[in-house]
């Protein structure tokens, strides 16, 4: 216990220290094209669930709501620049406490922990996601967190309705953990488990089809067709050399998504199983790295994946049995994806002649360069496409090995 209030505090100190620099270095001005639309939802936190046209419709029903809390709290007090990260901060305490008693769960050593928790304090898939530019991808990774621990502990049905309320509150992705959850829980299991993960998305977005067929206004994520030179890997590389409708884009990406999915969990079927009596992995970090490697797979192939939606991942990729032997994949994944956007910030920032926060960051850019930006955003985003589907592969193959080496383990005959 001491243990983990200590690891809060030190992400605190450090986190609160980078926000007043970061503040220092942008004058207060907004960097972020998401922080609006987060005080939106915040601000009106169950508008979606009684006007299906309602600003921002696609986000998840409930996710306002989480948010709502510390905006109302903190908007008296400091400016919307800061409340924005000040709630984002919250969320990444609160995902870091489940990840600190995940490695308490899973018997890590004391020198491993210490490593996990250098590594959540300086990856830039944490700092930068909350502190920086006070994205919301931190209620997600919460909520992922949550349906791991439970797993671990063997609560399935838990582990499943954790997973679908942050599908109805947190993000659509979460679908996947749930899908996995389901594939690899004992089967006698499954039909429950199933039955606990589907009822509230069932019953959420029933009343909110039947409430939007009587206002007139549709289901706004079933509309929702981002552009893809928005995302952060492989489509929106392609886009920059070759001349894709956003339709085809969508669609294509779809489907691989579906089959990249399908690929995952049907080569654990295949080769990765500990026995034949089952699917469920037999160690708990195998459990971690499937549900990882099935959003991998869908982030390496769908068609719309911002930086920050990789932190979702961080409390199953930080774990201490695949962090010693990956850090430098882990360490590309989750680099490139913030360089893209730092790039394609600055690209646009001079193409507008931008003056605001993100001026700060083309002065930066200046400082070490004059020319145009490009080649380095094409680098990011192969880098990040690359390193992303490796480590779908890899996060595979390791909960392979691991759950064999645990099985190995069990069977192995007492000494004498």
């Amino acid at each position: 216990m001491i243990e983990t209030v200590a690891f809060l505090a030190v992400i605190l100190v450090v986190r609160v220290a980078t926000l007043i620099l970061v503040g220092h270095f942008v004058h207060g001005r907004e960097i972020s094209d998401d922080s609006g639309l987060q005080l939106v939802l915040a601000r009106d936190p169950f508008g979606r669930l009684t006007n299906t046209g309602a600003p921002y419709g696609q986000y998840p029903p409930f996710f306002g709501a989480l948010l709502a809390p510390t905006v109302a709290l903190f908007s008296p007090v400091v400016s919307d620049f800061y409340v924005i990260r000040i709630t984002a901060i919250t969320w990444e305490l609160l995902t870091a406490a489940l990840y600190a008693v995940s490695l308490h769960r899973l018997g890590a050593g004391a020198r491993t922990r210490r490593w996990c928790y250098l590594a959540w304090l300086t990856v830039p898939m944490t700092w930068m996601t909350s502190t920086v530019m006070g994205q919301k991808d931190f209620v997600p990774a919460f909520f992922f967190a949550a349906t791991l621990l439970l797993a671990w502990r063997r609560s399935w049905v838990l582990a499943a309705l954790a997973a679908s309320v942050g599908v109805v509150a947190a993000k659509i992705f979460l679908l996947l953990p749930l899908v996995v959850l389901v594939f690899l829980c004992p089967p006698g299991r499954r039909r429950e488990v199933l039955a606990a993960g589907a009822a509230p998305i069932v019953a959420v977005y029933a009343y909110l089809v039947i409430l939007g067929a009587v206002q007139g206004h549709g289901l706004a994520l079933l509309h929702f067709h981002p552009n893809a030179p928005f995302g952060t890997q492989g489509w929106t590389l392609l886009t920059l050399h070759v001349s894709l409708s956003n339709a085809l884009e969508s669609r294509l990406s779809e489907v691989l998504a579906v089959l990249g999915v399908a690929a995952v969990l049907g080569w654990w079927v295949r080769t990765g199983r500990p026995d034949a009596g089952g699917v469920t992995p037999a160690d708990p970090t195998a459990l971690a790295l499937m549900m990882a490697s099935a959003v991998l797979a869908v982030f390496s192939l769908f068609y719309h994946v911002n930086d920050s939606y990789f932190t979702m991942l961080v409390p199953a990729l930080l774990l201490p049995a695949f962090a010693g032997r990956r850090r430098v994949l882990l360490a590309v994944a989750t680099v490139a994806p913030w360089a893209v956007n730092f790039f394609y910030g600055v690209q646009t920032a001079i193409a507008e002649h931008t003056v605001g926060g993100k001026g700060a960051f083309v002065k930066l850019y200046h400082h070490f360069t004059h020319g145009s930006p490009r080649p380095y955003l094409e680098l990011a985003l192969a880098l990040t496409a690359v390193s992303w589907a490796v480590l779908a592969v890899v996060s595979v193959r390791d909960a392979r090995r691991l759950s064999q080496e645990h099985m190995a383990r069990t069977r192995a005959p007492a000494r004498v």
